[in-house]
């Protein structure tokens, strides 16, 4: 009986320790680099689509999309609301949803920040959280008369956890 018992404290014991070495693993990272692409923007609806290559701190070469909506504020600007997903040297994703502040008119020379927050990922970033700021100079490229294609280059910055 003392034997039974002195095996199921330390299997106890052993799947304590087990949960507690996990959640260690889950630790803050900051996240920095820099993305260049070009963005897609309908003037008459606000819908937009994008895609950037870069280079970021624990992710290394990325491929991040962002797709979503903007629309005219009372200040003269434009805000708007993405989802998006970037893709590490390895194929492991983050994802998650973000907050955009256009200074100056869409289709024209602006700067673009992006309050993003991760939302979650798969192969490493499974789970992961965070949040991230991505200032972006805006320059018009083209314009076909619906579309408006935009370059972009900017610097990402944050932390995640995972």
């Amino acid at each position: 009986m003392k034997r039974r018992m002195a095996i199921a404290v330390l299997g106890l014991t052993f799947a304590i320790l087990t949960s507690a070495s996990a959640d260690a693993r889950c630790v803050k990272r900051t996240i920095s680099g820099t993305q260049t692409g070009t963005v897609s923007l309908n003037p008459a609806t606000g819908a937009f689509s994008g895609t950037a290559v870069g280079t970021l701190t624990h992710l290394g070469r990325t491929i991040g999309t962002q797709s979503g909506t903007v629309a005219p504020t009372p200040d003269g600007h434009y805000a708007g609301t993405s989802t998006w997903t970037i893709v590490a040297a390895n194929g492991d994703k983050l994802i998650g949803t973000g907050v955009l502040s256009v200074e100056g008119p869409p289709d024209g020379e602006h700067t673009t920040t992006l309050q993003a927050t991760v939302t979650g990922g798969t192969g490493r970033f499974r789970g992961a959280r965070g949040q991230l700021t991505a200032v972006y100079h805006v320059s018009p490229l083209s314009f076909d008369g619906v579309t408006v294609v935009n370059q972009l280059e900017g610097r990402l910055t944050g932390q995640i956890w995972y």
